[in-house]
């Protein structure tokens, strides 16, 4: 039987992951530094292990490497790569309100 209880890091590990996404896929660099934002307050749980939290950390690194840390992030509406299917976590949050 599947739980519909999400666990509060499986929602911060599925927002990264879409953010993650949405840069490979567009390039904003404003998903990269959300993703990076959500990979740090993962590491910071409690409840992940120790493994999940080092891959955390480093793929934040990455990101972080990766991105210019001189240019602004301007503001745009968010991608979504299917006409009518959810693609950040609180458009899918809405969704089902």
């Amino acid at each position: 039987m599947h739980s519909s209880v999400q666990h509060p890091d499986d929602v911060l590990l599925a927002g990264a992951l879409e953010h993650l996404a949405c840069y490979l896929l567009t390039g904003r660099t404003r998903a990269a530094r959300r993703a990076c934002m959500l990979l740090d307050c993962l590491a910071q749980s409690a409840e992940v292990s120790e493994n999940v939290r080092d891959q955390c950390l480093r793929l934040g690194e990455v990101l972080d490497d990766l991105l210019p840390q001189d240019a602004p992030t301007p503001a745009r509406p968010s991608v979504r790569p299917l006409a009518g299917q959810p693609w950040l976590v609180w458009q899918t949050v809405e969704a089902e309100t």
